[in-house]
């Protein structure tokens, strides 16, 4: 369907609700970056869905450029939408799922408002553990892998669910950059990629978000969840398929398709609370 009207907010919700996708004309769409972070904030107030943490989003030089802007761009985690590991997931649930593997990470403290800009110590002395992740990127707007960024941010830069794994403490921060990840799909290799994928190192990401939030009122806070975007691609995925993500040294995480509807997988339940 096409969208006639400016009200993208709502279109974004009933599009997610009924799994199907909007063809937005290009009158409804968001003309800025901060136009698409507002919709997306109202889209996220209008759902009333507890968040837990954030996502990161174009963390590659090609994403960049597809989407027509010079930095990474942020999204919403929420409760709905986290799972713990091992996930059986209902196909059906989603739209046009594709899988990402990615580090995550768990805050044990906050960086305030008043504190930016942070730097590397401050933001890693602020986490409490890497958390290994799969996200699965699943877009409401028919062109959601290709559209710019203004309409990326406003449905969530993608954002479907998160898988996350157990957490692990005592990482070594310098090394992230050159761990490999590996993603099979039913036993079969079908992507490789290292931390490096992200921005260089998933930590210099982290960064980017804890100086990029403040600009718009946010801050990250005690409990939060942020994964930093793919290390192996975007990979489409189906029925009957089943997803493994390993981090060597850090452990795997792992989506089942095998259902055709109503996901199973538990929701996690150790987040610490952000509010």
């Amino acid at each position: 369907m096409s969208l006639p009207g400016p009200d993208l907010a709502e279109a974004l919700l009933r599009a997610q609700s009924e799994s199907r996708v909007i063809d937005v004309v290009p009158a409804a769409r968001p003309g800025s970056l901060a136009e698409g972070y507002n919709i997306q904030a109202e889209t996220a107030a209008r759902a009333g869905r507890r968040q837990i943490g954030w996502k990161i989003g174009s963390t590659s030089p090609a994403a960049q450029r597809r989407r027509g802007i010079e930095h990474p761009v942020y999204g919403r985690l929420f409760e709905d939408f986290c799972f713990t590991n091992p996930a059986r997931l209902g196909r059906a649930d989603f739209i046009d799922p594709h899988i990402e593997a990615e580090f995550g990470f768990r805050f044990g403290h906050d960086l305030s408002l008043a504190g930016a800009p942070h730097d590397r110590d401050s933001v890693l002395g602020a986490i409490s553990a890497l958390v290994p992740a799969i996200e699965i990127a699943d877009g409401r707007c028919v062109d959601w892998r290709d559209c710019d960024g203004a309409m990326a941010v406003a449905d969530n830069v993608g954002h479907g669910a998160v898988i996350l794994g157990d957490a692990v403490e005592g990482w070594v921060p310098q090394s992230l950059a050159d761990e490999i990840v590996i993603v099979t799909m039913d036993g079969v290799e079908l992507a490789r990629g290292s931390g490096s994928a992200v921005l260089g190192d998933p930590v210099e990401a982290l960064i980017w978000l804890a100086n990029a939030l403040p600009r718009d009122g946010h801050s990250l806070r005690a409990g939060d969840i942020v994964i930093t975007g793919t290390c192996t691609g975007l990979l489409a995925v189906g029925t009957g398929q089943r997803v493994t993500a390993r981090f060597p040294g850090f452990g795997e995480v792992i989506a089942d398709f095998n259902n055709s509807g109503g996901g199973q997988g538990s929701k996690p339940a150790k987040i610490e609370s952000r509010d």
